[in-house]
């Protein structure tokens, strides 16, 4: 996953402001609730199943 504005780690360090976004799912028969995806800007993170 890369961002054309953030070539290296040094170029996201360079910014102090985020859009997260956090996608969650709920589990009806526990009432809980997992983090299934983490969007930050424009760069998108999903869970494939193994865990965070």
């Amino acid at each position: 996953m890369r961002n054309p504005l953030y070539n290296e780690q040094q170029d996201l360090d360079k910014h102090d402001t985020y859009e997260l976004e956090f996608t969650l799912e709920h589990n009806g028969d526990e009432d809980t609730w997992a983090v299934v995806g983490i969007r930050v800007d424009d760069w998108t993170w999903s869970s494939s199943g193994t865990g965070l």
